[in-house]
C-alpha cells in the first residue's frame, strides 16, 4: 500500500479526504499543514542516536544525490530534485568527483564488452 494510500484510508476513517495539494507528511489529517523542518530534523537525529549511527538529516541529500548520479541519472534531473539552478553547475561542483567515477565505470563497462583484438577507438570520431 502506497503512502497516499494510507493516507487517505485513515483520512476516509475520520470522515474526512486528504487535499489533493496535501503535503506528504503532515500533522493534519487532511494534508493541509506542513510540518515544522525542524521536527524532521529532531526525529531523525533521535532515531539514529537509538541506533548507534553518526550521520545528520542533510547526509541523506548528498546519498539522494550520488545514487541518482551513480545509477545514470543526467545531471540535470538531479540538479532539479536538489533545487539547484544553473543547468547543474552546481550540482557537478558539489558531486564532480561521484561524476567522473561513473564516467569511469561507464567507460569500463564498454570497454569490457569491446571484442578481444579490437583496438580502442581514438579520441577522435572519422569524417
Amino acid at each position: 500500500m502506497s503512502h497516499r494510500e494510507r493516507c487517505d484510508a485513515r483520512a476516509a476513517e475520520l470522515d474526512t479526504t486528504v487535499r489533493r495539494d496535501a503535503f506528504v507528511f503532515s500533522p493534519a489529517i487532511d494534508g493541509a499543514a506542513q510540518l515544522n523542518p525542524d521536527t524532521v530534523t529532531q526525529r531523525y537525529g533521535r532515531m539514529v542516536k537509538r541506533l548507534g549511527i553518526s550521520t545528520h538529516l542533510h547526509c541523506l541529500r548528498h546519498y539522494s544525490a550520488t545514487e541518482l548520479i551513480a545509477a545514470g541519472v543526467d545531471i540535470r534531473t538531479v540538479a532539479g530534485r536538489l533545487g539547484h539552478a544553473g543547468g547543474g553547475s552546481t550540482t557537478l561542483r558539489t558531486y564532480t568527483a561521484f561524476v567522473l567515477e561513473s564516467e569511469q565505470r561507464a567507460a569500463a563497462a564498454l570497454a569490457a564488452r569491446r571484442p578481444r583484438g579490437t583496438p580502442a577507438l581514438s579520441r577522435r570520431c572519422p569524417g
